[in-house]
């Protein structure tokens, strides 16, 4: 992946998983952070709290991060 210069604002969603939706899997933050204008966000990878990240594989983890992103309309910071 070729780097791409940022125009924030970008968001580091660790502090916002938790275990109701939509803040229990990455699609659901990712919409929310769309509609509250956001274009980026930092993702922890092996956060076992985003229900559709867990128990995947790091590469499988790493495709699905980009398939929702891009439905999204995010970039990963």
């Amino acid at each position: 992946m070729k780097p791409v210069t940022l125009r924030g604002p970008g968001l580091f969603i660790s502090q916002f998983i938790g275990a109701e939706p939509p803040f229990d899997m990455l699609e659901g933050i990712a919409g929310w952070a769309k509609a509250l204008g956001f274009k980026a966000l930092q993702i922890p990878l092996s956060d076992p709290r985003l229900k559709d990240l867990a128990g995947l594989s790091e590469p499988d983890a790493l495709a699905r991060i980009e398939t929702v992103m891009s439905k999204a309309g995010l970039v990963v910071s």
